[in-house]
């Protein structure tokens, strides 16, 4: 500037552009969201930078003197620029936000996916991804970004912890099978499974001539009327096909507990997710567990 003045900063600007639009420094605060202090103060500051008065102060209202006319044009140019930037930012950070991928087991990943509309309505703007795996994600490795895991989790390293509801599971057939003489359906033949185990003992001696791991299989077979075997109570419950021939078995009954790494707990969409699906767990607790049957 001429005569060593400061050069102008855009908030001096913006404030010209409230004033002239408004006609008063309270009208320009409230549109602003500033207070009227501020407002004056930064259109001093921008009028001493230019050597000059921009406004006349009249009784009721601020007018615009004739140098202020004349830079109001560029002024307007300056704000629609800084307008079309900001909207070009949010469009491009809104493009590279990286997806929130969700590790579950696949029990758990299908009652997500029963009420996904709900998360991504916590994320607008979010890509999630479910990924379903018996393997541990290791969040450190960013495997994931959030982990729901059942029963075991580790107790050391960066990670916040969060219990978030119980899931449980009862013996189910087909509508219109009987309950003595059903066979049952096993699942994966290992001695570490307590599934497995329980259903062995429930089978009292008869024999187990199909094991399917996968509960949408043994869903599937369930609803043929070839078996009875376990199921989520969230599931077969909602299933029309089938009937409990049992309650649910609390020995069986199954903690998810929410991990996140502390690094990305406060993170775009993980913050929100983890907020969704707290509220989730809770408001479906009872038909996780089968308390409605």
């Amino acid at each position: 500037m001429a005569g060593g003045a400061a050069e102008p900063d855009w908030n001096g600007i913006r404030v010209f552009l409230a004033v002239s639009r408004a006609g008063s420094l309270v009208a320009a605060a409230t549109t602003l969201r500033v207070s009227e202090a501020t407002v004056g103060r930064q259109l001093r500051e921008l009028e001493g930078s230019l050597g000059a008065r921009l406004f006349d102060r009249l009784p009721n209202r601020l007018q615009l003197t004739p140098l202020g006319e004349r830079l109001l044009q560029s002024a307007t140019a300056m704000g629609e620029d800084a307008a079309g930037f900001a909207r070009t930012a949010q469009a491009m950070a809104e493009m590279a936000r990286p997806p929130v991928r969700i590790a579950a087991t696949g029990s758990v990943g299908l009652f997500l996916a029963r009420h996904i509309a709900t998360l991504l309505a916590a994320a607008p703007g979010c890509t999630i991804e479910i990924q379903t795996s018996r393997a541990t994600a290791n969040l450190a490795q960013r495997d994931a970004e959030i982990a729901l895991r059942m029963r075991r989790f580790p107790e050391r390293g960066d990670l916040a912890v969060r219990r978030l509801g119980r899931v449980g599971v009862a013996v189910y057939a087909a509508a219109q099978a009987g309950a003595a003489e059903v066979p049952v359906i096993g699942v994966r033949d290992d001695p570490a499974s307590r599934q497995g185990r329980w259903l062995d003992a429930y089978a009292g001696g008869r024999p187990v001539a199909l094991r399917l791991g996968d509960l949408n299989l043994r869903r599937e077979v369930l609803l043929q009327g070839l078996g009875a075997s376990l199921l989520p109570c969230f599931l077969g419950d909602t299933e029309p096909g089938l009937r409990r021939l049992t309650g649910p078995v609390a020995e069986l009954e199954e903690e998810v507990f929410m991990l996140v790494h502390e690094d990305l707990r406060d993170a775009a969409g993980v913050r929100e997710l983890r907020g969704s699906l707290v509220a989730l767990f809770r408001e479906r607790a009872r038909e996780l567990r089968g308390a409605d049957a």
